[in-house]
């Protein structure tokens, strides 16, 4: 079901497209390829998490929020990945790569662990089952696997608390068909695939998305 991963070679498309985009320093296209994923696909949409800032100079904190559903991140993600299987021929068989900076979620026997390094981020890469992820039963797996892969906390009086997966920063399946690009930063995951499986994602009632071309400029928050 989820497999932590030594091998990078099924992730190494990203660390290339990431160094081809150092090359154009001035466009920044090297931060756009990790929250929007590689160039090259047909169609690409953003998966908003809190909506775009109104005004520029606005901080997240002074955003507003979407009053129709309080779902989480990877709740949000589970979705996505699940309107996009019919649009895979790998449904079960893909990637997720982990931020390694989520700190205390993560267990320290995993810090240890090797990871993927693209310029200014590294991850741990997993092999999963991506039926299993839309499903929410990696996160399931992920909280059983305490002091092995999520961290577990003790509290005075006997409570403990088990870490949830965090959020993933790329899902794809191992044919590439598409890919979910979610850095830590901004405030919505890119995703790029072929125009089935975008407009999957966008016509879901659960999630708000909106299409997005790969090179068109994007509203951010300051800080």
């Amino acid at each position: 079901m989820l497999e932590l991963v030594s091998d990078f070679s099924p992730a190494q498309w990203l660390g290339d497209e990431a160094e081809a985009c150092l090359e154009f320093p001035d466009d920044n296209l090297w931060f756009r390829s990790t929250i929007l994923g590689p160039r090259g696909y047909n169609k690409y949409a953003r998966l908003l998490f809190i909506p775009d800032p109104v005004s520029e100079g606005l901080s997240e904190n002074e955003g507003g929020r979407f009053t129709d559903f309080e779902l989480g991140e990877r709740e949000q993600l589970e979705f996505a990945v699940g309107d996009m299987l019919p649009y895979t021929n790998t449904p079960d068989d893909g990637y997720i790569a982990i931020w390694d900076g989520w700190g205390s979620s993560l267990a320290p026997a995993l810090e240890a662990k090797p990871k993927f390094d693209i310029p200014d981020r590294a991850y741990f890469v997993f092999r999963a089952d991506l039926r299993k992820f839309a499903s929410g039963d990696v996160n399931k797996y992920w909280m059983s696997q305490a002091d092995i892969l999520a961290e577990r906390v003790l509290f005075e009086g006997g409570y403990e608390y088990i870490h949830h997966m965090p959020v993933p920063a790329f899902i794809w399946p191992a044919d590439r068909a598409w890919c979910i690009a979610n850095d830590v930063d901004p405030h919505y995951a890119g995703i790029g695939g072929s125009a089935e499986a975008i407009a999957a994602v966008l016509s879901d009632s659960r999630l708000h998305a909106k299409p997005q071309k790969w090179e068109a400029q994007i509203p951010h928050y300051g800080i």
